[in-house]
This record gives structure tokens, C-alpha cells and sequence, in this order.
């Protein structure tokens, strides 16, 4: 198994090995068919639209056939324009490794991957970013999702102008295995 992490230290145990990755920049290094399993958690929704459709288009290369891929993402709500730039322009969210450049749109991440396939396929795709339907009221409506504000918290403090926008977060878990 292979955990990416921006900031690992290259741990490993038994069978995980823990690589330092700017995902960005692509899954450089890996080659290809060469990974069982990858695990990220709240990291694809700080690239770029670019990087994130380039991560999942290498993870599908560097994925061995029925190799999966497990991780998280936390959708940002009313991300548009004006709120990047705003968080872009907070130097706490570099400070903390948190920097957001574009919104998470799953339908261009899969389209990318072809051969990465829900392993728990939802019965109504409307409720995910970039497809057809999708609806953000439809997380903020509801208290069943693991979910949090962007923004200032504990001794994090960012711009006013950022806690202003009461932008909300909500955990996405991808379940994906590549096709044989």
C-alpha cells in the first residue's frame, strides 16, 4: 500500500510505505501497474483543476489491475471566482498547507480515469459534483454529512474577508477500483 503525502517522511510498515508527493506535479516516480492500494484524505481539493484530473489519470496508470483507490475530498461550497481569489490572497492557507485553486468536480476527474470505477456505484450520480443536477443545497440542507467551515478555527486565524464568506466544507469518500 502507498500513502501520498505532500509532507510524509517516507514511513513504511510491513506492507505501507508512505511517500512524499506534490500531487500537482502528478504521481511522478510511480510506475506504472506497480500499486495495490492508494489512500489519500483530504488533499485533491487543494490542486488545481488540472492536478486534480492528472491524479486520478495517474492513478489509473500506476494502479494494478482491480487495485483501488480510497480517499477522501472536502467539497467546498460557493467556491467561486471571487472566494479563491480570496483565499489565495490569506497567507494562512499556505502556512498550513491548505491553499485552494479551483472547485472539485468528480465528473472531470472519472472522465479522465476511465478504468476507475465506483466500487459502490450511487444510484443517483446528481448528488456529486460536475454532474448533471448537482446541487449544493442539497449538502447544506442536510445534517448527515461530515462537514465544517473554512475559515478561521483554534488558533488559526484568517482574513476577515474569508470567515465572512461562512464558505462550508463537506467530506466526498471515493471508492474506486481500476478495471481489469
Amino acid at each position: 500500500m502507498l500513502v501520498v503525502d505532500k509532507f510524509s517522511t517516507g514511513r513504511r510498515k510491513s506492507n505501507i510505505r508512505e511517500t512524499a508527493i506534490d500531487l500537482e506535479e502528478g504521481l511522478t516516480g510511480i510506475k506504472d501497474a506497480s500499486v495495490d492500494l492508494f489512500v489519500t484524505a483530504s488533499s485533491l481539493e487543494h490542486l488545481t483543476a488540472n492536478g486534480q484530473r492528472r491524479v486520478f489519470a495517474d492513478v489509473e496508470r500506476a494502479l494494478k489491475p482491480g487495485g483501488v483507490f480510497c480517499g477522501t475530498v472536502s467539497y467546498i461550497t460557493r467556491l467561486d471566482s471571487r472566494a479563491i481569489q480570496l483565499i489565495q490572497s490569506d497567507p494562512v492557507f499556505e502556512q498550513i498547507g491548505s491553499m485552494v485553486h479551483a472547485r472539485f468536480d468528480l465528473r472531470a476527474c472519472l472522465q479522465s480515469a476511465a478504468r476507475l470505477q465506483p466500487l459502490f456505484p450511487p444510484p443517483d450520480w446528481s448528488a456529486f459534483p460536475g454532474f448533471d443536477g448537482f446541487d449544493e443545497s442539497r449538502l447544506l440542507d442536510s445534517a448527515a454529512f461530515i462537514s465544517g467551515q473554512v475559515g478561521s478555527y483554534g488558533q488559526v486565524r484568517c482574513l476577515p474577508e474569508v470567515d465572512a464568506l461562512q464558505l462550508k466544507w463537506f467530506e466526498i469518500a471515493l471508492f474506486l477500483r481500476k478495471s481489469v
